[in-house]
């Protein structure tokens, strides 16, 4: 299977008194999994690694090793298309960061020095306008004091609780695995227009994002007018819990969003779900018509928070924190 991790780096391996700073290897994939589940106690399939991590544009990874050659320390980033102002960059999104407790390493700081490293190397116009990523609060924390992270921006979560009596009455909808590419092309065309900052949700972002995603649960919904997709969304039902994990809307008719939420209700109804939740910001539009429907804001249920690192005098940090269209989708965590 081919990795299409950048290997334009020409990096001489770094030593740190105990430890090797390099960057990633063809082989150094299965090591990266293993200790990735020993350190977050999973079970990730080496086949997740490899979707989040083969793309056709290129992402990053650095990694430390003790002198035995342990894997010790890891730092990668996802290279994503993003809209800032109507030009294109590229972004980086910060993933599967990790650092073995170690006491050399962590007296040391080992983590701090790769990612120093990483935004050194990496952190500029050409390769990553932008580096972003959602640590909780103690990686935060110490983010703010090593990496001088800055003023984070606090995630807005919403939800929307539901009553038993909720659409009791109304026809079964059934779930939908497919998506249309052309169609999903031209409401990201329209839509892409409305917003500021954010990361490009065409077709085959969607299909890398979900649909290639090994064991996925995810279903999509939409609305039309005249034939064209008007809204879609990503969404998951998980216990209690459905999730809206992306959304896209044109803006054209607030009754095309309007459906789609009621839609979107009435599923978690029949899913026997206890209420519908999602973060959304940077759609003031989109925000309100969600208010009017009966969901609420309340604090992030992980405490995570958003943090933007900017490599380009062109980006505005006011900007991106003011106007970057974020849902969860722009995350790995679900």
């Amino acid at each position: 299977m081919k990795i299409a991790i950048s290997s334009k780096i020409v990096m001489k391996e770094a030593i740190s008194t105990d430890f090797i700073i390099r960057p990633y290897r063809p082989g150094d994939e299965k090591a990266i999994n293993e200790r990735f589940n020993q350190i977050f106690g999973l079970h990730r399939d080496l086949k997740e690694w490899y979707w989040k991590f083969q793309s056709s544009n290129e992402s990053q990874i650095l990694l430390a090793f003790d002198l035995n050659r342990n894997l010790v320390s890891h730092f990668g980033v996802l290279k994503e298309d993003f809209i800032y102002n109507g030009k294109i960059y590229h972004a980086g999104h910060s993933v599967d960061n990790f650092s073995a407790r170690i006491p050399a390493a962590v007296q040391q700081g080992i983590f701090y020095k790769l990612a120093q490293q990483f935004f050194d190397k990496h952190g500029n116009p050409e390769e990553f306008s932008i580096i972003y990523g959602f640590p909780g609060t103690r990686n935060l924390r110490l983010g703010i004091h090593k990496l001088n992270y800055g003023t984070p921006f606090p995630i807005r979560y919403w939800e929307k609780s539901l009553t038993e009596t909720t659409f009791s009455k109304l026809d079964r909808i059934k779930d939908n695995h497919d998506i249309h590419s052309k169609k999903i092309d031209q409401l990201w065309q329209k839509a892409s227009r409305r917003y500021s900052v954010s990361i490009v949700r065409d077709s085959l972002w969607i299909k890398k994002r979900y649909v290639s995603r090994p064991a996925n649960n995810y279903r999509f919904l939409r609305t039309k007018y005249w034939g064209a997709y008007s809204s879609f969304c990503v969404y998951t039902c998980e216990e209690d819990n459905l999730q809206v994990v992306d959304l896209i809307w044109d803006g054209r008719r607030k009754k095309d969003l309007e459906k789609l939420e009621e839609l979107l209700t009435r599923i978690a109804f029949q899913s026997r779900a206890l209420r519908i939740s999602m973060w959304l910001s940077g759609d003031p539009e989109a925000e309100k018509i969600f208010a009017k429907k009966g969901w609420r804001q309340f604090q992030e249920p992980h405490d995570l928070h958003l943090v933007i690192l900017s490599f380009n005098k062109e980006m505005k940090k006011q900007m991106l924190f003011d106007h970057f269209y974020l849902t969860k989708g722009c995350t790995d965590i679900i």
